[in-house]
């Protein structure tokens, strides 16, 4: 029997084999929840399990997810040491099928330009990453975030600020014509607090470039700032396991791959394509990958399947009314009365009358 222990104050967890009296640590590392955006960034710094040993790591990734997305967020990624990066055959593992979006990168293998204003001029456009003059611009964060990002069309002003000052880093892009802001994206990490060595993992999050500003480097300019960030940040430490991850929108105007190929561009790869080569994990409540974070704002209809089960697993099930579907459909359609035998219309007015008071009646919402 293992059980996880979870120490909020100190940003630490570590599971054991409570076997009576002989507790022993299999697994340990750091933690950090940006609850705003959901999010559970997790270091492992010490597993007592060989890459090779694909059902016990598999158990404990989904126990840590498991814990961590009831406790706390819907999604949860994981870093085990870079000792596993490459050892681990994912055709076996077959973890990250739970997260298909989910890119990453090593810190060595990231594409930064140190000042990639130059290619588009300072005349332009002003990039700012001082929070306090970004807040100045939350009410036009917020509504180029409820109309450009399909994720956060239901922020209010008080959830823009608070990401704003929640974040590790944060990246805004001001057009200097008007003074308004047209571009967004944060960053968001954790470390492990050692006395040599350190690991970071950092994830970036609401990258969002207004509709008539694309096409023109902004989103490229964002993410180099946030890359920036990420590692100047880290800059005078020693780090032993340093790496970023995403997740690539399929929708919107940066789906159909172009945010992909944006990404690309800094050295991110898909975590289904890299396989083995970095051992970065995620975790997601079924519906989460999809944009749908809040059941609330979610009405939805299906016939007889386990689909919805398994869309659904992991949420607490507030109703269900089960129904035939061809009911529901016999209530929510008006159908012209129809003549069994003949199969044709019938003419007599009064049956259309009748047909008619019913359908106003029954109005359907």
């Amino acid at each position: 029997m293992v059980s996880l222990t979870i120490d909020q104050d100190n940003g630490t967890f570590h599971i054991q084999n409570a076997d009576g009296n002989d507790a022993i640590t299999i697994c340990e590392g750091y933690f950090a929840c940006d609850q705003l955006d959901s999010t559970t960034l997790i270091i492992i710094t010490r597993i007592a399990v060989a890459p090779q040993d694909h059902e016990q790591l598999y158990d404990i990734l989904s126990y840590i997810g498991k814990v961590f997305i009831e406790s706390y967020t819907n999604k949860v990624f994981l870093r085990l040491p870079s000792t596993f990066d490459g050892q681990i055959d994912m055709n076996v593992l077959n973890f990250n099928e739970k997260v298909p979006s989910l890119m990453t990168v090593k810190k060595i293998d990231l594409k930064f330009v140190n000042d990639d204003m130059v290619p588009y001029g300072h005349e332009k456009y002003a990039l700012i990453s001082d929070k306090h003059i970004a807040l100045n611009h939350s009410e036009e964060l917020l509504t180029l975030m409820n109309v450009e990002a399909y994720w956060a069309n239901s922020w209010t002003g008080t959830q823009m600020r608070n990401r704003i000052e929640s974040a590790s880093a944060i990246a805004v892009i001001l057009d200097r014509t008007t003074n308004l802001a047209c571009g967004f994206g944060r960053l968001f990490m954790v470390k492990e607090n050692g006395d040599e060595e350190i690991s970071t993992f950092g994830y970036l999050s609401d990258i969002c470039v207004q509709s008539n500003y694309q096409r023109q480097g902004l989103g490229r300019m964002i993410v180099n700032s946030l890359i920036g960030a990420y590692l100047s940040s880290t800059i005078n430490l020693k780090e032993t396991d340093a790496s970023l991850t995403l997740l690539c929108t399929n929708r919107g105007s940066g789906g159909a791959g172009v945010a992909s190929q944006l990404y690309q561009k800094f050295g991110f790869e898909f975590i289904n394509l890299i396989k083995n080569a970095v051992a970065v994990f995620g975790y997601a409540k079924a519906l989460e990958p999809f944009g749908i974070c809040d059941l609330k704002t979610l009405c939805f209809m299906s016939d007889r399947d386990v689909n919805p089960i398994n869309a659904l697993q992991g949420y607490k099930t507030l109703c269900s009314f089960p129904s035939r579907i061809s009911n529901v459909f016999e209530k929510a359609f008006f159908q012209l009365k129809i003549d069994r035998e003949t199969t044709t219309l019938s003419t007599d007015p009064t049956d259309n009358e009748q047909s008619s008071s019913s359908s106003e009646d029954e109005e359907i919402v």
